[in-house]
């Protein structure tokens, strides 16, 4: 008779994240800092955690009172998008970037921003940032893309793509597929790479599965952070990491925006939830997260996925409460940078590629 329980725990993130390792597709990033600054920063990471928690749930909670009120809702949305454009639903570390100047791409099929000044028109970088499918990115995250553009040497576009409800999927999708498609006609396939964190994940992927299926040429790489794609939650680190002080997003956060997002279409859908997808085709990717994260079975997925399709993955995490962690000023969102700087700059064929880290 098989054991329930046994098999119920191998498809736990830890028994799969030793498969992987096994396969040399997982890496642990090592944390060198002294004990007192690992504890120090992981104590001051869950305070802001459960602050974040409580902004987000307390916004939610106030949509439900008034959801048969159009006005209301659209009155709480644009409330919390400005908050968070200003870095007013930030804290702590979130709330000390400065300001990223965003100048539109006027030759571009969507709406879409340069964070690089003057364009070179040599190598392109899109970046799609998350913010639950219903916020625009922050300056944490305009930071984050502009740093990583600067590491790459290319130029930078930040995809400012169709938001939910106003415009639910798959919107955001086909605005990332024309973007992408303006890039490889402008700079050349093989001289375009892609990146996303959290829920822009779930667009990019969806834009490749669409640009596969028209048969179109392709990016050349994908760096995903954070990456959210299993809009189902059917992963156990939704279950175990919402109950816990590690990550700041609870499973009533995620089902609201995924709902928001998705309206009747399944949560299973393919193109929402590329933990479910074929991937066959799709470009090399690499995915950057926190063991601690809720999505981190995403990510673990996401690779086994890949593997599966044929595809390229590979994936490095850290020990850490941080959610997205390239967000903030630290050694290690320097160090995660510089290796996903170092992924995209090997598959645009530079040959000077450095920044790589070091793992454990």
């Amino acid at each position: 008779m098989v054991d329930g329980f046994a098999t119920t725990l191998a498809l736990s993130p830890g028994q799969r994240l030793l498969q992987l390792h096994h396969a040399g597709l997982a890496t642990r990033v090592a944390d060198e800092r002294q004990r007192w600054q690992q504890v120090c920063d992981r104590f001051f990471a869950r305070l802001e955690n459960r602050v974040i928690e409580r902004v987000l749930l307390r916004r939610i909670r106030r949509a439900f009172d008034h959801l048969e009120n159009r006005e209301h809702l659209e009155a709480i949305l644009l409330a919390l998008r400005s908050e968070y454009v200003n870095g007013r639903a930030g804290t702590l570390a979130m709330a000390a970037k400065p300001a990223v100047e965003l100048v539109s791409v006027d030759s571009s099929p969507t709406h879409a921003a340069w964070l690089c000044g003057t364009p070179s028109y040599n190598q392109l970088l899109i970046y799609t940032a998350g913010g639950g499918f219903l916020l625009p990115p922050s300056a944490s995250q305009l930071n984050c893309a502009r740093r990583l553009g600067e590491l790459c040497d290319t130029d930078t576009v930040i995809n400012q793509h169709a938001m939910a409800p106003e415009a639910p999927f798959p919107a955001g999708i086909d605005d990332t597929v024309a973007l992408c498609q303006w890039g490889i006609e402008r700079y050349g396939a093989q001289n375009v790479v892609l990146a996303a964190d959290t829920a822009g994940a779930s667009i990019t992927l969806g834009a490749l599965q669409r640009l596969r299926e028209q048969g179109s040429s392709m990016p050349v790489a994908l760096q995903l952070f954070s990456p959210w794609n299993d809009l189902s939650l059917s992963g156990w680190s939704y279950i175990t990491k919402s109950a816990t002080a590690d990550s700041p997003f609870r499973m009533e956060t995620a089902a609201f925006c995924a709902r928001a997002y998705l309206g009747d279409v399944p949560t299973t859908e393919p193109l929402a939830s590329a933990i479910f997808a074929d991937l066959k085709g799709l470009p090399p990717l690499a995915v950057h997260t926190s063991r601690f994260d809720m999505h981190f079975d995403d990510a673990l997925r996401m690779i086994e996925n890949m593997r599966q399709s044929g595809g390229h993955g590979e994936i490095r995490y850290w020990d850490s409460p941080r959610h997205h962690l390239e967000r903030f000023n630290s050694k290690e969102a320097e160090k995660s940078l510089g290796m996903a700087s170092a992924f995209l700059r090997r598959h645009l064929g530079v040959r000077d590629v450095s920044g790589m880290g070091r793992g454990d």
